[in-house]
């Protein structure tokens, strides 16, 4: 039996260095360890306004998206995207990725939302099964198949959220209200499942999937972050209830959960905060942070469990990131820091992308054994077969019935939590390929 973690969030694209010069950006690849990786000059990333779709079985990027260009997996234009989405480049968080249909062996139907320069919500449909600019062998490079469609009216921040099993829903702004709107299975095909008033237009919103809640910084300064909680199962918010003393004189330039939800993490001028979730209006905690640099701008948690925020030292640059190795641990004091360990890289960006969910995909599993007749008391090899191939389990348990027992009648020692199965007593021996 196994348990699928995708990739939905492992390649943070961003950044724009300018005409020409190649722009770095951060590969967790799917080991979860960060390494610096860059994209050619021509591909012009947003800098404060990036959505990207990663296939949940590969890790790679199928596409990128700035709410204007669209760019394949080649890091060229995708086709049937010139000459380009009616989106806005220059904003923050007004694009957005999730999926129309995703099968391993079938439609693979993806949607891009953003808000255009006249403040309307629009969409594109993406086909990744058709072969766009791929030739010979090449896999598919997708193809935008329909664009700039109106939803309706919007401003501020756009995402889209899930949780395992649940369906997919674009949160948008508009009118004092954020508005919720699941993702139906028919293309074009939105239901609005409920709004709820608040006091500012967003500039950014953040899900933590696991808990249910969202994250929602104001456009202006001094207003204090909220957190909302949002039921996945309908589709409806909870009470908003703010982060005293979150707001300022300064910029929140971002906000994220630890990755194990107990802590909501953000930067407010050149400092970096914590509050714990269990409780809101506790005086926020400063994580010591190099004194005097010139700001801290957005955050997230990564997929190897450290928090990155974007930093300069100097106004203008350059834009550097730094990360809290354990944001899990609760005494202040033993918080651990990594200033600089990408060794000067400038990211060129100040806002970390956003992703289209994780996909639900459900794995058929079986498994075959060598030799075909084995022998009582002799090793017996296990190898499973899971399709689709590449998807990666991230956990497994072998179950046998009977039981194996020795020639006693005694149950037999062994891991049956790992991916290679082994018993200490020689009796059989399994391995995954």
């Amino acid at each position: 039996m196994g348990y699928s973690q995708g990739f939905n969030d492992n390649e943070w694209i961003f950044g724009n260095c300018g005409s020409g010069t190649p722009n770095s950006y951060l590969s967790f690849g799917k080991g979860g360890t960060a390494t610096v990786q860059t994209l050619p000059g021509s591909v012009i990333i947003g800098e404060n306004n990036n959505a990207i779709a990663v296939d949940p079985i590969t890790g790679q990027p199928l596409f990128t998206t700035n709410g204007v260009l669209v760019y394949d997996n080649s890091s060229n234009p995708i086709q049937g995207s010139a000459p380009g989405l009616n989106g806005d480049i220059d904003g923050r968080q007004k694009v957005a990725t999730g999926f129309l249909e995703y099968d391993p062996d079938g439609n693979k139907l993806f949607y891009i939302f953003y808000i255009s320069p006249a403040g309307q919500l629009l969409y594109s449909v993406v086909d990744m099964n058709a072969a766009g600019q791929a030739t010979g062998n090449e896999r598919p490079l997708g193809e935008v198949t329909l664009k700039d469609q109106v939803i309706g009216p919007a401003s501020g921040a756009l995402l889209v959220v899930k949780t395992p099993s649940s369906p997919s829903y674009l949160i948008s702004f508009t009118g004092g209200n954020l508005i919720s709107r699941r993702i139906e299975d028919t293309q074009g095909n939105f239901s609005q499942t409920d709004s709820e008033g608040i006091p500012f237009t967003p500039k950014a919103i953040i899900f933590d999937e696991t808990n249910s809640r969202l994250i929602v910084i104001s456009e202006d300064d001094g207003d204090d972050i909220l957190v909302i909680p949002f039921d996945t199962s309908s589709g409806n918010f909870g009470t908003p209830e703010p982060i005293s003393g979150s707001g300022g004189p300064d910029d929140i330039g971002g906000a994220d959960f630890s990755p194990d939800g107990s802590f909501i993490f953000f930067s407010r001028g050149n400092q970096l905060f914590r509050v714990p979730t269990s409780d809101l209006s506790a005086t926020p905690e400063e994580i010591p942070l190099t004194a005097g640099l010139n700001q801290v701008y957005d955050i997230k948690s990564g997929p190897d469990g450290q928090l990155y925020y974007i930093y300069e030292e100097v106004p203008g640059g350059p834009q550097l990131i730094g990360r809290v190795i354990n944001p899990n641990e609760p005494d202040l004091s033993l918080i651990t820091l990594e200033e600089d360990p990408f060794m000067g890289t400038d990211f060129c960006g100040t806002i970390f992308p956003v992703f289209a969910p994780n996909a639900d995909i459900n794995p058929s599993i079986d498994f075959t054994w060598d030799p075909e007749a084995p022998c009582s008391n002799n090793p017996v090899q296990l190898t499973s077969v899971i399709t689709p191939e590449n998807y990666q389990p991230v956990s497994f348990n072998w179950e046998f019935t009977p039981p194996l027992t020795d020639s006693d009648g005694n149950p037999l020692p062994a891991d049956f939590n790992q991916e290679h199965f082994f018993s200490s007593t020689g009796c059989c021996t399994g391995y995954k390929h």
